[in-house]
C-alpha cells in the first residue's frame, strides 16, 4: 500500500498523550489555535503537553514556522514546557514521529539587557510502521490518501 500526502493535520496533546483536539491544515502547514491552547492553559497550568502534527514525506525536522510557534508559546507558557513533535512518512510503509523541547532561559538567570536563550532539543525520536493509538492513526489518515495502483495517483 502507497500513501499520498493531501494535508497537515495537527492534534493538540494533554500531559498524559491524550487528544485534545485535531487540527486540519492545507499540504504547507497547519495552524494551531492560541485561543484554545491559552483557554486550556488557564483551566490548568501545563495541560498542553505537545503540539503534534503530520509533516510532508521525508520532512522530520521543524520547520521555521514550527520553530517560531514553539518559541513563542514557550514564552507564552512559562514557566511549564511545551512540545512540538511531527508525525512523517519516511519510507513505502515506515513513519517517524520527532518530539521537540522548548528549553527557555529560567528568569532568575536570564541577565537584565540580555536577550533570553532559548533552544530546542530533540526529545525522541520513534520509528513505527503501524502507528501505536488512536490519534496517530487518526492522524495519519486525515492527512495521507492510501492508494494502490499508479492510475489512483
Amino acid at each position: 500500500m502507497n500513501h499520498k500526502f493531501n494535508n497537515e493535520v495537527g492534534i493538540i496533546l494533554s500531559e498524559e498523550w491524550d487528544p485534545l483536539v485535531f487540527i486540519e491544515g492545507n499540504p504547507g502547514s497547519v495552524d494551531f489555535p492560541s485561543e484554545f491552547i491559552l483557554d486550556a492553559h488557564k483551566r490548568r497550568n501545563g495541560f498542553v503537553h505537545v503540539l503534534m502534527h503530520t509533516h510532508p514525506p521525508g520532512m522530520t525536522g521543524l520547520s521555521f514556522r514550527d520553530e517560531l510557534t514553539l518559541k513563542t508559546l514557550a514564552f507564552t507558557l512559562y514557566p511549564f514546557p511545551i512540545r512540538m513533535g511531527t508525525l512523517t512518512l519516511t519510507g513505502k510503509e515506515t513513519f517517524i514521529e520527532t518530539t521537540y523541547l522548548a528549553l527557555l532561559e529560567p528568569k532568575e538567570l536570564w541577565e537584565k539587557g540580555k536577550i533570553r536563550k532559548f533552544s530546542i532539543e530533540k526529545e525522541h525520536v520513534y520509528d513505527f510502521v503501524e502507528p501505536i493509538g488512536f490519534w496517530r492513526k487518526k492522524a495519519i489518515e486525515m492527512s495521507y490518501k492510501k492508494f494502490d495502483k499508479i492510475s489512483e495517483l
